[in-house]
């Protein structure tokens, strides 16, 4: 299978294009960014289209390719990859997953790694949080995490077992209205923190947001 090296993105919202970047990174593909339809569709593996800013002809043969995610508001045929926007990066993985996956690149977390929603959850410890050294302990395991994965753990550790919403993840910890930036970091902490102590930490509850398993 070949694996997926090189992802364009077509959208006219730099912060969103942005994200996805910044999701295709952390999976091991580089990612180039376009306001406007393109015509070399061969120099990539798998396009990522926001119809949301940038609106696509489904009715034009040349967009009805295989190897592209359409993300937006705006039904699209049956048979096209489609995520709505905005998505959970959970579903977005999967989709990429289907051009194929970078397994030996260094940046890359392997999603067969990472524990699933059905996982046995055993956890009887508290953990244990540093405020000066932003790292988050369990069981003599000690996980360091950037200012701003500390601030979302300490968020969702105060409001579990209860979900916090999207939006208010990326109110309180960016001040910004943006939904997606949270679940980039969602992503990035779970990683993190599943891989170091060997259980699901996080939990994605569907149409609201994220909550702490404890």
């Amino acid at each position: 299978m070949k694996i997926a090296e090189k992802a364009a993105i077509i959208s006219n919202d730099t912060v969103y294009g942005g994200m996805i970047s910044q999701l295709l990174y952390h999976v091991g593909i580089k990612a180039e960014s376009f306001k406007s339809s393109i015509n070399n569709y061969n120099d990539f593996d798998f396009l990522i289209w926001d119809c949301f800013s940038v609106p696509v002809n489904f009715d034009d043969s040349n967009t009805l390719k295989t190897n592209i995610i359409y993300t937006g508001f705006d039904k699209v045929p049956e048979n096209i990859l489609y995520l709505r926007r905005p998505f959970d990066f959970d579903d977005f993985y999967k989709y990429v997953s289907i051009f194929g996956s970078s397994e030996n690149n260094e940046n890359n977390i392997n999603d067969k790694n990472i524990l699933q929603n059905n996982d046995i959850i055993q956890n009887d410890e508290k953990y244990i949080l540093s405020d000066d050294e932003k790292t988050v302990s369990l069981n003599g395991i000690s996980v360091e995490l950037t200012q701003k994965e500390y601030a979302l753990f300490k968020l969702l550790i105060e409001n579990a077992p209860n979900p916090v919403s999207r939006a208010e993840i990326s109110q309180k910890i960016w001040n910004d209205k943006n939904t997606n930036i949270s679940d980039v970091y969602i992503y990035y902490l779970r990683s993190k923190l599943e891989l170091a102590f060997g259980f699901r930490v996080i939990k994605t509850v569907r149409g609201i947001g994220y909550s702490l398993i404890l």
